[in-house]
């Protein structure tokens, strides 16, 4: 069957509606789904009947209709690689360049390489979980991962929003890298102590 626009009602967005036609004597099936606040699907199914019909004539297609509506498990398991690369980058990322900070290994070429590498991942990462987030909450295969109408679904929800964020922020990190070394106070003191007893061992001998 064939409705209208699906909208929440008003009063708090916990109830959905749809405008049916006039329908004819029977039973029917209703397979929903829906995104909750989290971004994570829900999904559900009820029946009804019209007339004299039995209810229970159409509990039997509930499984089938809601298999409809998941995404594939190839979606699943390449979002699934994709969050937990997604987590290594950010862990590596924020933690490296807290470490790198406190240490002050700033000037190592190698650390603000790992730094860089961790930041790109994160930037790919946070746009490809914002594409399978859509792709996922609207229960499409992988051509859904390009569909626009999924992008906007998916950017109205919380954990859509977390995913362009995070992108955003590793893009900012690479566009604006850590500052230049300095060196740190007990570093520089280390090496006037050094530099004066070097001073006066080169005047005894002298």
């Amino acid at each position: 069957v064939e409705v209208g626009p699906a909208g929440h009602d008003g009063a708090g967005g916990e109830i959905v509606r749809a405008a049916l036609p006039p329908l004819a004597d029977g039973a029917y099936l209703v397979a929903w789904r829906a995104v909750s606040a989290d971004g994570h699907p829900v999904q559900g199914s009820f029946v009804f009947a019209v007339g004299a019909a039995r209810p229970d004539a159409a509990a039997g297609r509930a499984d089938d209709a809601l298999a409809g509506a998941t995404s594939s498990r190839t979606v699943a398991l390449l979002f699934g690689i994709v969050r937990a690369l997604a987590f290594a980058a950010a862990l590596l990322l924020a933690g490296g360049a807290a470490t790198a900070v406190y240490l002050g290994v700033r000037r190592d070429a190698g650390i603000r390489r790992v730094l860089a590498g961790a930041a790109i991942l994160t930037v790919v990462t946070g746009l490809l979980g914002f594409a399978f987030q859509g792709a996922v909450a609207a229960g499409l295969d992988l051509g859904g991962v390009l569909d626009p109408d999924a992008w906007r679904d998916a950017a109205a929800t919380v954990t859509g929003k977390a995913w362009l964020v995070r992108a955003a922020l590793a893009f900012a990190f690479l566009a604006w890298p850590l500052p230049g070394p300095q060196e740190r106070r007990g570093e520089r003191a280390v090496d006037l102590a050094r530099d004066r007893k070097s001073t006066r061992l080169n005047s005894s001998h002298t």
